[in-house]
Order: C-alpha cells, then structure tokens, then sequence
C-alpha cells in the first residue's frame, strides 16, 4: 500500500523555483496547480510517496501529487492516470464554481449594501438573515449544476473501482509469482 505524505510546503512562489527545501517550508502556503507540476520533477520529494499539499485558495481541495514507481505496470499506470484525471476534474469543477460564488457574493454584498445606505461608504457586515437570502437564491440557482455535479461524482468514483480492483488483483498475482 502506498504511502500518502501530508505538506504544507508548497508556495506559489515556488512554482517559477522549482525548489523544495527546509527554508521555502511554512505552514499558511498557498498552492498553484504549477507548483504541483514542478513538485513532480523536484528531488526533494519522494516519488514513492503520495504527497498531499494544502489547500488550494479558491476550490479548498487539497492538490496531490501522485507517487509513480519505477516498475509501476501498465494496470497500474492506467488506474494512476484515471484517478488523475477524476482529481482534475473534481478541481477545475469547484475552482470554477467557488469563483463564481465569490464573484456573484460581492455583488450581493455591494448591492445590498447599496440600498440599506444609499451611496455612504458603510463597512458594517451584513447579517447572517441578510446574507441567507444570498446563499439560498445560489443554491436555488445552482441545483442542477450540483446535482449534475454529483451524479458525474459518484459514476467517476465508482468507475475507479474496477480499475483499483485489477490493480489489486495484479499486485497480489505479482507477489505469488515473485515468491515461488
């Protein structure tokens, strides 16, 4: 079983470095998809681990950087690349959907704001009843778009079970071979 280590080490800064050493390590880092990119080629970072950095500013998913092993088989790539690709999926859906709640939060924010005080500059936050109406004319608008949402979720996840399975089951096969 694969190893998953945790970070907090990766810095948007560090994506144009390309380096992970002890003195670019933090705990409140920010990570750009980049900087996962260039993590893949650093030789700071163990590849037979899975490395699991911090969350991302805009979609609050957690970047991973898969390991990939030397001997890895063509079962296990594909499984590999498959669960990529669900993991990219997953982080442009929210990415896109979290920018746009911030976006469409502001402009309620400032309308809102706008006709309770006219045109004084006023830097009172509204209230948790005001802003519900907000939230809940978001939802309303974006059920579709989440059920939808999870209906893709569930099939993507389960359609990784298969591949998991053979990769397995080819793991298991691999080790009775190796020990006769």
């Amino acid at each position: 079983m694969r190893c998953v280590r945790y970070l907090s080490l990766f810095r948007p800064n560090l994506a144009e470095k390309n380096v992970f050493k002890g003195a670019d390590i933090d705990n409140a880092a920010v990570v750009k998809a980049s900087a996962i990119k260039s993590a893949r080629t650093s030789p700071h970072l163990d590849a037979r681990f899975t490395w699991v950095g911090s969350p991302h500013p805009v979609s609050n998913l957690r970047p991973i950087v898969f390991s990939e092993e030397q001997n890895e088989s063509q079962v296990e790539k594909e499984f590999r690349i498959s669960w990529v690709a669900v993991q990219e999926w997953n982080q442009h859906f929210w990415e896109t959907h979290n920018s746009e709640f911030f976006k469409r939060r502001e402009e309620f924010i400032e309308a809102k704001k706008k006709k309770l005080y006219g045109t004084e500059s006023n830097n009172k936050p509204l209230s948790a009843d005001q802003m519900s109406e907000f939230y809940k004319t978001f939802l309303d608008d974006k059920y579709e778009t989440h059920l939808r949402y999870n209906i893709d979720w569930y099939k993507k996840n389960i359609g990784l079970l298969a591949p998991a399975i053979k990769v397995v089951l080819h793991q298991i096969f691999k080790k009775k071979s190796t020990l006769k």
